[in-house]
C-alpha cells in the first residue's frame, strides 16, 4: 500500500506544480526565484545567508538568484551596519506586488479545496498531513 500512498502524494504535488508552473510562466520566474519570493515576507529584512538556507540552496546559488531579483527590482540589499560582509535583503514594491499575487494563487487553490470539504474532514485531511510529514 505504500506504493498508492506515494503515487497520490505525487499526483497531489503535480496536480500543485501545474498551478505553479502556470503563474511561473506568467510572472517570468524560474523555479528558485518562485521559490525565493515565498520565501520573504512584506516588511522581513533577513540576512543572505539566511534567505539561502530558507530556499534550501547553497550561499553561491541563493546568491546567483537574488543578483536576478535584484536586477528584476523584486528584492533590494543594504548592507548591515555591525557586519560590512553582510547584507539585509528585503520586498521591493514590485516584490510586494507579486508576492500578493503568489498568496492570493495559494489562497485561490486552498479555497477549492475547502469548498469541497467540511471543517471537520479538513482537520482530519490537515492531521493526516502533519503524520505524513513527521514520519519523512
Amino acid at each position: 500500500m505504500t506504493d498508492s500512498i506515494i503515487a497520490k502524494i505525487t499526483q497531489l504535488k503535480e496536480k500543485c506544480l501545474l498551478t505553479e508552473e502556470q503563474f511561473r510562466d506568467c510572472s517570468n520566474l524560474s523555479p528558485s526565484e518562485y521559490t525565493a519570493m515565498l520565501s520573504i515576507d512584506e516588511g522581513e529584512a533577513i540576512k543572505s545567508n539566511e534567505f539561502s538556507l530558507k530556499m534550501g540552496l547553497s550561499p553561491s546559488r541563493g546568491s546567483r538568484v537574488i543578483d536576478k531579483l535584484i536586477a528584476r527590482d523584486l528584492i533590494k540589499s543594504r548592507k548591515v551596519r555591525t557586519d560590512k560582509r553582510a547584507i539585509r535583503l528585503s520586498l521591493t514594491e514590485s516584490g510586494v506586488e507579486l508576492r500578493k499575487k503568489l498568496d492570493n494563487l495559494k489562497c485561490h487553490c486552498n479555497d477549492k479545496i475547502h469548498e469541497k470539504f467540511s471543517d471537520d474532514e479538513i482537520a482530519e485531511i490537515e492531521a493526516s498531513l502533519d503524520k505524513l510529514l513527521s514520519v519523512l
